[in-house]
C-alpha cells in the first residue's frame, strides 16, 4: 500500500492502468478519465475539497487503486471515494486492505460518513455485481438507488428542431443564455446561488449531505481544472424577465476517454420557475451545440434517481434509455 501523489510517474501510470482495468470490467457502460486528466483532479489545489490517492501491490505490481475526495468547505462530515482492483487479483484481500486505507483517513480526519457508488443490473439485488457485493461485505447500505441512462448520439437534428419548437411557447418569457467553458462573468453571482440550491432541490435519498457553499473563487478553479484535464464542458441557462438565472444545465467531453463517453451533468430549474419546459428547453439547446462541434456517434450518460420523474419523463423525450442502476452507498464512521 502506498499514497499516490500524482508526481511520481511510474506509480501514477500503474495506479491509472489498474483503476481503469478494474472500473471497465464491471461494467460495459463504465467509462474513466485518461492519465493527464487524473494527475490534474491529483495535484490541483482546490478551495473546497482535497483529493487522495493509494496504490496497493501484490507481488510488486499495483492491482488495485482507491481515490477519495475530502470536502472541507462544506460537508465536512463526509468522504467521498472510489475503488477498483484488477480482476486477476480479487479475493486476495487488496479491496479490503485499499478500504481499510480510505477509512483509516476518515478517521483521521474526523469525518462521520464515506460514501461510494458501485453499478447494479437494471432489474435484481443491488449486490449483483462485484462492487455492490464487496460494500455490502463491509458495512455500507443503499442511501439512494440512481437509473443510468444513456443516449446514443449523434441525436436526429430533425428530433431536436421539433422538441424547440414544442417548448418554444411554455419557456418564451424567459431567455436561454449559453456558453462553453468559462461561465460569462454577468451571470457568475446568479450562478453560484442556483448551485447552493441543488442540494435541497435535487433528491438525495437517505444521504448523509448538506447544502453547498458556491463562491465566486470555487467556480472558476472548477472552470479552470476542467479546462486543464482536456474537458470540453457546453452550459446553458435560463434567464427570468429579472435577469436572474433560474435553471442550469451541462454536458461534457473529454478527450482520451476510456470509451469515449460524454456526460449530462445535473440540472436544476428553481421550484417556483417550473412548469415553462425550461428543463427540456435547457437540454435540447446544449444537445444542437454539442453536435455542432462534434457529431461522433458516442454515449451520452446520465443519472436520475429512480423516483425523479419530471427528469426522467424529459430525459425519455430526447430518447435516454436506461441501461443499469447505481446504488449510492454509505456507511458511518463514527
Amino acid at each position: 500500500m502506498e499514497p499516490v501523489t500524482g508526481h511520481e510517474e511510474g506509480v501514477l501510470t500503474a495506479w491509472h492502468a489498474a483503476l481503469v482495468e478494474g472500473v471497465l470490467h464491471d461494467s460495459p457502460y463504465a467509462d474513466e478519465q485518461p492519465l493527464e486528466a487524473f494527475r490534474v483532479w491529483l495535484t490541483r489545489e482546490r478551495v473546497e475539497s482535497q483529493p487522495q490517492a493509494w496504490a496497493a501491490r501484490l507481488d510488486g505490481t499495483v492491482v488495485g487503486a482507491a481515490s477519495a475526495l475530502w470536502p472541507r468547505q462544506d460537508n465536512a462530515h463526509l468522504g467521498e471515494f472510489e475503488l477498483a482492483v484488477v480482476p486477476a487479483a480479487r479475493r486476495a484481500g487488496v479491496g479490503t486492505e485499499l478500504l481499510e486505507a480510505v477509512v483509516a483517513e476518515g478517521r483521521r480526519r474526523g469525518r462521520r460518513t464515506l460514501t461510494t457508488e458501485a453499478a447494479a443490473p437494471l432489474a435484481g439485488r443491488l449486490t449483483a455485481l462485484p462492487g455492490g457485493a464487496f460494500l455490502d461485505r463491509h458495512g455500507f447500505a443503499v442511501a439512494m438507488t440512481e437509473l443510468h441512462y444513456v443516449l446514443r448520439l449523434p441525436v436526429d437534428a430533425a428530433l431536436l428542431d421539433l422538441l424547440t419548437a414544442e417548448v418554444s411557447g411554455p419557456s418564451g418569457a424567459y431567455r436561454l443564455v449559453s456558453w462553453t467553458g468559462r461561465c460569462p462573468d454577468e451571470w457568475v453571482e446568479s450562478l453560484c446561488r442556483l448551485h447552493e440550491t441543488f442540494m435541497d432541490q435535487a433528491p438525495t435519498g437517505d444521504l448523509d449531505v448538506e447544502a453547498e457553499r458556491w463562491t465566486v473563487q470555487r467556480l472558476r478553479e472548477g472552470e479552470q481544472r476542467m479546462l486543464d484535464q482536456g474537458r470540453t464542458t457546453f452550459d446553458t441557462v435560463a434567464v427570468c424577465p429579472d435577469g436572474q438565472v433560474v435553471g442550469e444545465t451541462g454536458l461534457m467531453v473529454q478527450r482520451g476517454m476510456a470509451r469515449d463517453g460524454g456526460f449530462q451533468s445535473g440540472t436544476l430549474v428553481r421550484p417556483e420557475h417550473r412548469g415553462h419546459r425550461l428543463g427540456l428547453a435547457m437540454k435540447v439547446r446544449n444537445l444542437q451545440r454539442l453536435l455542432a462541434h462534434d457529431d461522433r456517434e458516442r454515449l451520452l450518460h446520465t443519472w436520475n434517481e429512480q423516483g425523479n420523474a419530471p427528469m426522467i419523463a424529459v430525459n425519455t423525450r430526447l430518447g435516454f434509455e436506461p441501461v443499469e442502476r447505481t446504488g449510492v452507498w454509505q456507511r458511518p464512521l463514527t
